[in-house]
């Protein structure tokens, strides 16, 4: 499995500097074998994010960028493409045309549930497969409102630390 970042947290996660990237091996400033970073995650690779490129957009437009992911595709079994924001930047339309599969990541009692509705409408409308949804920021322990009460929560995740 690959993640390919584009985001500003993810290299910083697993130690690295968000330099030697994509966008300075599509622009000939690194070869292949510089971009992989090892993990500490069994059969996990990093690919950063690179320079920063004043036109994302026409990095993952370019021929060179497909034909990447088409050799990515080929040599690993689960690629993940780290994306800005859909809807604010322009450069995850592009990707997300492309993907298999898209999982949109929202976090509990902060994102607006007008615009979450929207952007789940404007993926459908550029035929975007939605294959899931992750909530961060719930914490079952401080939840006590909602329909099913604070005992709900407690009665489903009471053991799910001692599970973990």
């Amino acid at each position: 499995m690959i993640p390919i970042s584009g985001g500003l947290k993810l290299h910083t996660y697993f130690g690295y500097e968000n330099e030697n990237g994509i966008t300075d091996y599509l622009n000939g400033k690194i070869k292949l074998v510089g971009l992989l970073k090892e993990t500490d995650k069994n059969m996990l690779k990093l690919i950063t994010s690179g320079t920063r490129y004043e036109a994302p957009d026409t990095i993952v437009n370019s021929k060179k960028f497909n034909e990447f992911l088409s050799q990515m595709e080929e040599v690993f079994d689960v690629i993940i493409l780290d994306t800005p924001p859909f809807g604010i930047v322009s450069d995850s339309t592009a990707l997300l045309k492309r993907v298999k599969s898209t999982i949109l990541v929202t976090k509990y009692r902060k994102t607006n549930r007008g615009v979450f509705q929207k952007t789940v409408e404007d993926l459908e409308r550029i035929n975007a497969k939605i294959s899931g949804i992750v909530v961060n920021g719930f914490d079952h322990k401080k939840e006590t409102s909602g329909y099913y009460g604070s005992g709900y929560y407690k009665s489903m995740y009471e053991s799910y630390e001692s599970y973990v």
